[in-house]
């Protein structure tokens, strides 16, 4: 990931691959980046960590107990 990067919506949960399926991207800021960054660190999968890290309003902390919790 680079500083602004953008994450496919594959990775925020969006679609499953089906036809109707259209790409859109969400920009992250280089603090936004490191923090997936430190919770794929712990374990997880990326894609599982953007989902818990936008759905807990990019709390890190908040994302990393619902990651632990699961």
């Amino acid at each position: 990931l680079e500083d602004d990067a953008e994450f496919p919506p594959g990775l925020l949960g969006a679609g499953a691959g089906g036809p109707e399926d259209q790409t859109q991207y969400v920009q992250v800021s280089q603090e936004e980046r490191d923090a997936i960054e430190r919770l794929v660190g712990l374990g997880f999968e990326r894609q599982l960590v953007v989902q818990a890290y936008f759905a807990c309003d990019k709390n890190e902390e908040m994302a990393a107990n619902y990651l632990i919790g699961r």
